[in-house]
């Protein structure tokens, strides 16, 4: 009957109106006989294939979960790896479509198919080598494509369901289950079962009708149970049985080996495990496994510990608890066990845990321990009354399997160890073990930021971040001084004129911002003493605060000797910028250093050092140095008009400024030399013919004489007066400041900067001799003896210069030279004497000129002599060669000596002018130096360039013009001349000098001699009036005694009327005198009564005469 289904698979073409072929109409109702085993066939299909599908299903769990269970629990108990805790949940999420998805993969994808896909490759090597790969691969390719094989099942079996309700569908599985019974008599019967709508269509009836009869007597022997391969769906039991059994036994085998316990324990741990996997796997819910170990992390941030790059290495500590409670909030499932759980994780054990800390009998915890964990709570509680019983029943709790869930005693590891990763460093470090169950160590030498991890036992902390964090650095480091006002402005000008440089005082001038240097370790700059100022620091980076620590000096607000850091604020929106004043009593008096530190947002820290200089205002340098007066011993000789010259490089100078410059001088009369020496002998002299005391005329000798030239010397000798005399400079140059008034100079001082020219004189040169002088006769006008009748006193002056500085905020402070300046003032005749001894030597040092010239000119004639022949040998020639060599000589050192002569006559010159000896100054100037310059500039080098002149001649070996020779002689011959008649002239002069010096000093002399013997009279006539009482030896009395007492009286010259004598007794009235005593003029002694007391000792008794000198007398009581 091939050809009905050939007919139905080729169907004729039909025209119009021709009825449509069998496929395209309804289904015909089929016979009895032949419906019947197709829809026997049809509940069987239901049946095997739902069968089959529950097996695959259970298998397909099985393996799910062995499979799964061996990759989750396995891979954490032999590498402690634990995806929900240590990978992310995208790599769980692929591990969980594996494990579903895989197995039922492996079972609908078959090697088939993929051949049949491959089938489909044009090239021949790919299909080889793919088909030829093992099965794994075909196990991975189709756990990758899990989802797409479970869309694929799905649609099978569906389909699968689909084609059991359709006849023709069953009619070909049974004729391919059976091809030898029915051949193709099915299929046709049930696709021709309405013949006459066949028949329309061409077919045979009969043939039709032969057709189903053949097949209904075929199905009849058709055995339908046997259709489909039940051992299959048994086979596939069994394996179900020998996986979930196998891998239980092999799970108890493995739990056994490594000493796990019973069979019972094993139930109670694989059922938490089994539990645990279904919570993570199935519910996916975040259940970690549970470790033997708990650990965290102490004092350590949550995510990461940020610091700075050139911080001290970080010190990691962790710490091990025995007792956890299970807290699903927590990453690891687990958290440390603390009092508080009592109470609710733990109801049962409440009144244990209350029983702890409550007051009573025995040693108890304390009432905090309620905030402790219980780890602490064992240790430090052992020998506490409660804590022995708690801890038993917490044990017994916890090794209920019931309560494996929610409490568990864990192992403390012996040891740590922390991990740590970065991009290019990798390390290990094994922590030290401390108390309490804590585990320390350092991470050292970081250069990058890291990642790390500390394990203990099978417990591994979740990656926790030290990050190296860039510190902040300083961006700006800035000052703003506030300098005193005196370093710049003159005082302000008050009514009437008035300045003082106290009123600058507390003022201070703001400068311009200033930048510190960045640059090293370490900022410093100076500021002069009262300064304040104002640091400001700006950052890279917004910033917690600043800190600023005291290494020396003080802080603002901060007392003297406080060591305390204190924190500085931010004072911007950016919080970059921060500002620390050091104003007002905070300003520094002394050298101070302190460390600035930046504090970021994350506590990292860059610390820099700050070194401030407190300049102290320096004392005004003073450089004076006197000029051209004559020294004799220490001090200068000047004339009481002199001018003081000092050298030009003399100054004064102040860094600040000055206030003030003046002289300070002392000065006290002292006696004239030549009045010394003329006052003993002449007063000794008057002693020995003094006729009113010829007794005493004989003992005068020059000691006793020395007595009354001293009393009878001026009054004012030896009296010292002190007094100040402005330098004009410094009077001059302060005049040309700017003086403003206070509310101008208030005004000025908040301008930032300072000013262009400071109104302050810094320094002053003394550049003009005759202006920058010591003036006595302006100074000291006293000096000078105004009387011509008397004579020119001597003065000792002792002068400093004495410069002020303007600091009267510290000061101010007053400089002055090193040493001071002594002058000897004496008469114009007497320095004129001093004088005319240099011109002496002068004098003296021309005439050695005057000798070298004439030794010359000796030599010169000898060689002309020796010229005379117009050619002379060259021997001769020679010779004179050399004479005239030495005769050169002989005139430049005698132009050497002039010069030195005509450098102190200009001294000279100098010291009479600046000595106001007008007279020896103009014949110095006028007739000595000019004389000497004219020498020195014409006649010396006229003869030089002559004799120059002859003497190239001979050293040519030639002889010199005749013309040359005369000239050569006679320009030699004026040179001497006027050098002789200078010398002539000073001859003159020093002699008359000395004339008149010698007259003046004589003169002196006996006008200060006539001074002093009417001194000296008036002196000796006085004390000639005054009798003198003399001494006794020490009178001795008994106790009680009574005795006359007399001590002999001098009366000399006395002419008065009464004379009366005071006794003073002594303290105690030990010895009784009379109140006073009248002593006649014809008596020689003083007489008086001395009445002893009752007690021993030494006493003394004072006698006080009306006129001359009192006296004692030693008394002594036994």
């Amino acid at each position: 009957m091939r050809w009905a289904a050939k007919t139905r698979h080729h169907p004729t073409k039909y025209t119009a109106g021709q009825p449509m072929p069998v496929d395209t109409l309804d289904a015909p109702k089929l016979d009895a006989k032949i419906a019947n085993p197709l829809d026997q066939i049809r509940g069987t299909i239901r049946q095997y294939m739902l069968a089959d599908a529950a097996v695959t299903l259970a298998i397909v769990v099985v393996l799910w979960f062995w499979i799964g269970l061996a990759l989750d629990f396995g891979l954490f108990k032999v590498a402690g790896f634990d995806w929900v805790v240590d990978a992310p949940r995208g790599f769980r999420l692929l591990a969980q479509v594996a494990l579903v998805f895989g197995p039922l993969a492996v079972l609908v994808i078959r090697r088939e198919v993929v051949k049949q896909v491959l089938g489909r490759v044009s090239q021949p090597w790919v299909r080889r080598h793919l088909l030829e790969l093992p099965l794994l691969f075909h196990v991975l390719l189709a756990a990758v494509f899990a989802p797409i094989f479970l869309v694929i099942l799905l649609v099978r079996y569906t389909f699968w369901l689909r084609t059991t309700e359709e006849n023709r569908e069953l009619a070909l599985v049974l004729e391919k289950r059976f091809p030898d019974v029915l051949g193709d008599r099915l299929i046709t019967a049930v696709e021709l079962a309405d013949v006459e709508k066949q028949h329309a269509f061409g077919y045979s009836a009969d043939m039709i009708r032969q057709t189903i009869e053949e097949a209904r007597e075929r199905v009849g022997q058709v055995p339908v149970a046997s259709v489909f391969n039940w051992d299959r769906i048994r086979r596939k039991c069994i394996v179900l049985g020998v996986v979930a059994l196998g891998a239980l036994g092999l799970a108890y085998a493995a739990y056994a080996a490594f000493g796990g316990g019973p069979a019972s324990k094993f139930t109670g741990e694989f059922g938490d495990v089994a539990s645990i996997w279904f919570e993570r796997n199935v519910t996916f819910r975040n259940t970690p496994w549970p470790r033997k170990a708990h650990i965290e992390l102490v004092g350590f941030p949550d995510q990461e510990l940020r610091i700075g790059k050139d911080a001290a290495s970080p010190k990691v500590k962790s710490r091990a608890f025995k007792w956890v409670v299970a807290d699903r909030t927590r990453l690891h499932g687990w958290r440390p066990l603390m009092w508080s759980d009592f109470g609710d994780k733990l109801p049962g054990l409440a009144a244990y845990a209350s029983a702890v800390v409550a007051g009573g009998e025995g040693k108890h915890l304390p009432t905090d321990a309620r905030g402790w964990d219980v780890d602490r709570i064992e240790a430090e509680g052992a020998d506490c009354a409660g804590v022995p019983e708690l801890m038993g029943k917490l044990a017994a709790l916890a090794s209920d399997s019931r309560m494996t869930r929610t409490v568990r005693r864990l192992d403390i590891p012996d040891a740590m160890t922390l991990s740590y990763g970065g991009a290019k460093t990798r390390g290990r470090i094994n922590l030290n073990r401390e108390a309490g169950n804590i585990f320390s160590g350092e991470v050292s030498g970081l250069k990058e930021s890291i990642r790390f991890t500390v394990k203990g036992a099978d417990f591994t902390t979740t990656a926790r971040a030290i990050t190296l964090v860039p510190p902040p650095m300083f961006a700006k480091l800035t000052r703003t001084e506030y300098q005193p006002a005196y370093l710049y402005h003159a005082p302000p000008v008050r009514e009437g004129g008035k300045q003082d440089f106290a009123e600058l005082k507390g003022l201070r001038q703001v400068l311009g911002e200033k930048d510190l240097s960045l640059t090293g370790d370490r900022s410093s700059f100076s500021i002069i003493q009262g300064t304040e100022f104002v640091l400001r620091g700006v950052a890279d980076k917004p910033l917690k605060h600043a800190i600023v620590t005291p290494k020396i000096g003080k802080l603002p607000g901060q007392k003297t000797g406080d060591t305390q850091p204190i924190t500085v604020p931010t004072d911007n929106d950016e919080r970059t910028q921060f500002s620390l004043a050091f104003r007002g009593a905070d300003r520094p008096t002394a050298n101070m250093e302190f460390d600035l530190t930046l504090v970021d947002e994350d506590d990292v820290a860059t610390t820099r050092a700050v070194l401030v200089q407190v300049a102290e205002d320096q004392v005004p340098q003073v450089e004076l140095v006197v000029d051209v007066l004559r020294k004799q011993g220490n001090s200068f000789l000047v004339t009481p008009i002199a001018r003081v010259p000092f050298l030009t490089e003399s100054k004064v100078k102040d860094d600040a400024g000055l206030s003030k410059v003046v002289f300070a001088y002392t000065y006290q009369q002292v006696d004239a030399a030549v009045t010394v020496e003329a006052k003993l002998p002449l007063v000794a002299g008057v002693f020995a013919g003094a006729p009113l005391m010829p007794t005493i005329a004989a003992p005068i000798r020059t000691v006793i004489a020395a007595q009354y030239v001293q009393d009878a010397s001026d009054a004012n000798v030896g009296k010292t007066t002190a007094g100040e005399f402005p330098l004009p400079r410094f009077t001059e140059e302060f005049a040309k400041r700017r003086f403003d008034t206070l509310a101008v100079l208030n005004q000025k001082l908040t301008v930032p900067q300072p000013p262009d020219d400071p109104q302050t004189v810094r320094e002053l040169r003394f550049q003009n001799q005759d202006e920058d002088v010591f003036n006595l006769k302006a100074a000291i006008p006293a000096l000078l003896e105004k009387d011509a009748s008397k004579i020119q006193a001597r003065y000792r002056i002792e002068m400093n210069l004495l410069a002020t500085d303007t600091n009267y905020e510290t000061g101010p402070k007053v400089g002055q030279s090193v040493e001071p300046i002594r002058l000897l003032v004496i008469s114009e005749a007497e320095l004129l004497v001093e004088i005319a001894k240099d011109e002496e030597v002068q004098i003296a040092r021309l005439d050695d000129v005057l000798k070298k010239l004439r030794e010359a000119q000796t030599k010169l004639s000898q060689t002309a002599v020796r010229l005379r022949d117009l050619a002379p040998p060259p021997d001769i020639l020679v010779s004179a060669g050399v004479r005239a060599q030495d005769l050169g000589q002989d005139i430049s050192k005698a132009r050497e000596l002039t010069t030195a002569i005509q450098m102190e006559y200009r001294r000279l010159e100098k010291e009479a002018r600046f000595n106001g000896i007008d007279q020896t100054q103009k014949r110095i100037e006028n007739e000595i130096l000019r004389d000497l310059n004219q020498i020195l500039e014409t006649a010396f080098p006229l003869t030089e360039e002559t004799h120059k002149n002859f003497l190239t001649a001979l050293l040519e070996n030639r002889r010199p013009e005749e013309s040359l020779i005369g000239k050569d002689q006679s320009d030699l011959q004026s040179l001497i001349s006027q050098v002789q008649a200078l010398r002539d002239k000073l001859g003159e002069a020093i002699s008359l000098s000395k004339i008149r010096g010698e007259l003046e000093r004589l003169v002196t002399q006996q006008q200060q001699s006539g001074k002093i013997l009417e001194n000296i009279q008036k002196n000796v006539l006085e004390r000639l009036r005054m009798p003198v009482i003399a001494t006794i030896p020490t009178v001795e009395l008994a106790q009680g005694e009574k005795k006359t007492v007399k001590n002999p009286l001098n009366w000399l010259a006395f002419d008065g009327n009464v004379y009366k004598v005071k006794f003073e007794a002594p303290a105690g009235g030990e010895v009784k005198v009379p109140a006073e005593v009248t002593v006649a003029d014809d008596k020689d002694v003083v007489e008086y009564e001395l009445t002893a007391g009752n007690k021993s000792g030494e006493y003394t008794i004072k006698l006080v005469p009306s006129v001359g000198n009192p006296i004692e007398v030693r008394v002594k009581v036994k």
